[in-house]
């Protein structure tokens, strides 16, 4: 396991949209502890693997359900399923900005994960679901800033699923 991400580390290119993610966790943590300085870092690791959960769980659905058909899908399946998984996985983080409807990181799926933010919140014995669904939100809402330099890029991948005219 240790050799696939160390490979995936090193060869596929993750490492500039991992770095952004991992400091927008650490700079919620640092202000979360200027606030309460009694709350142990160690609470906070669900925040961090969150932000990087997102990307595990939405990118699969859209290869091997919601966009089954499309090329890079296709292509990206075949070399996974023939056991090159790290090929696999570097031809989608080459192709996916392409093609991407992904289902969480949207228009709809944004809000979603922001009423479970919110409800998680009340509950002192969900702490540890609050920390990982806040690590999903909080990654979409960087992709969400980091794009809006991109207008276009944003109504791409982020707009998708509302008609591109309302009449």
């Amino acid at each position: 396991m240790f050799k696939i991400l160390k490979r995936l580390y090193l060869e596929v290119g993750f490492v500039q949209d991992w770095l952004v993610h991992f400091a927008a966790a650490a700079g919620y943590i640092g202000l979360m502890k200027l606030i309460s300085p009694l709350s142990s870092v160690f609470g906070f690791w669900p925040l961090i693997i969150g932000t990087f959960l997102i990307d595990l769980i939405d990118h699969p659905l859209y290869v091997y359900l919601t966009n089954r058909h499309k090329e890079t899908s296709v292509q990206t399946r075949k070399l996974i399923d023939s056991g090159q998984f790290i090929e696999g996985i570097k031809f989608w983080s080459e192709n996916h900005k392409k093609e991407n409807r992904l289902i969480i990181h949207s228009v709809l799926g944004q809000p979603v994960l922001a009423l479970i933010v919110f409800y998680l919140s009340f509950n002192k014995l969900t702490t540890p679901l609050f920390y990982l669904f806040l690590g999903m939100f909080l990654h979409t809402l960087v992709d969400q800033t980091l794009d809006l330099k991109r207008m276009r890029h944003l109504r791409h991948w982020f707009f998708w699923p509302l008609p591109s005219r309302i009449e």
